[in-house]
């Protein structure tokens, strides 16, 4: 399955939705290469370091003044989704709501 930009954003969407608070969000492989991403440009992240970020412990770039989300995600669970939402305890419990819309997506 090929799996284009506009799946992805809508997989983004969804999770934007759930967290007004989004500010960023990255699809990578198991080796830390960017799938797609969602990153406003005003932002200025360099979108390969959130990838590497995704799979390593080490961040290639300071998430001081954000909340860093990393979830495994796909059948093979080799795909990761590394999110950023300012940091605010405001929408900490919709975790549960990123789960379940993670469970049922069909781009992996």
């Amino acid at each position: 399955m090929l799996i284009t930009q506009k799946m992805v954003d809508e997989l983004l969407k969804k999770i934007k939705k759930t967290f007004p608070n989004f500010i960023a969000g990255v699809l990578s492989d198991e080796n830390g290469f960017p799938i797609a991403s969602r990153i406003p440009k005003k932002l200025n992240i360099n979108e390969d370091f959130l990838a590497l970020s995704a799979i390593c412990e080490n961040n290639f770039m300071d998430f001081s003044r954000y909340t860093k989300i990393v979830k495994e995600i796909g059948k093979k669970e080799k795909i990761k989704l590394l999110v950023l939402l300012k940091k605010s305890a405001k929408y900490s419990y919709k975790f549960k709501q990123l789960n379940e819309i993670l469970s049922k997506q069909s781009l992996f």
